[in-house]
């Protein structure tokens, strides 16, 4: 009897710990993984695999026009069009204010394309109103993770350059 109840107790202190860690690495308005988790995504970024960094067009003066209410429905509308739209072990993170990572797995720069294009896609119907630009960088074996993730944060600032609701690639 006492091992059941240890064992019960072991188990009851694990699924609590696993909970607060969730609760530590996800973002509570948009139900994404947040920056705590995104070091640990990186860890694991292979050859091949595909970030994408997206920044919600003009958001600022969203915030500024209709509140931050608005705001924050908006953010969190994007984190529930991104996870319908992703793929099976696909990740979303929100990386910070408007702006938000997608780590493709296995995903050629087309196919990170596609991606984009559906999401670009959903997000229009959702909220026509909104638009948003996209920088790609595909992970090369040579690579650090921080490094590619510089290449999709460079993309993406060209995007905007370019006129924003658009994909650039690196």
């Amino acid at each position: 009897m006492l091992a059941f109840l240890l064992a019960d107790l072991v188990d009851r202190h694990r699924r609590l710990r696993q909970t607060e860690q969730d609760a530590a690495e996800t973002d509570p308005l948009t139900g994404l993984a947040n920056r705590r988790r995104l070091d640990g995504c990186l860890a694991v970024l292979q050859p091949g695999d595909t970030l994408v960094m997206l920044d919600l067009d003009h958001f600022k003066q969203l915030n500024d026009t209709h509140g931050h209410e608005v705001g924050d429905a908006v953010l969190a509308d994007f984190g529930a069009v991104l996870q319908g739209a992703l793929r099976n072990g696909d990740t979303a993170v929100r990386y910070g204010g408007e702006e938000f990572l997608l780590l493709l797995p296995a995903t050629s720069l087309d196919g990170a394309r596609l991606v984009t294009d559906r999401l670009r896609s959903a997000w229009s119907a959702a909220r026509p109103d909104s638009t948003f630009p996209t920088g790609i960088a595909l992970h090369q074996g040579s690579d650090r993770p921080q490094h590619t993730l510089r290449r999709a944060d460079q993309a993406l600032y060209e995007a905007k350059r370019r006129g924003r609701n658009q994909t650039v690639t690196a």
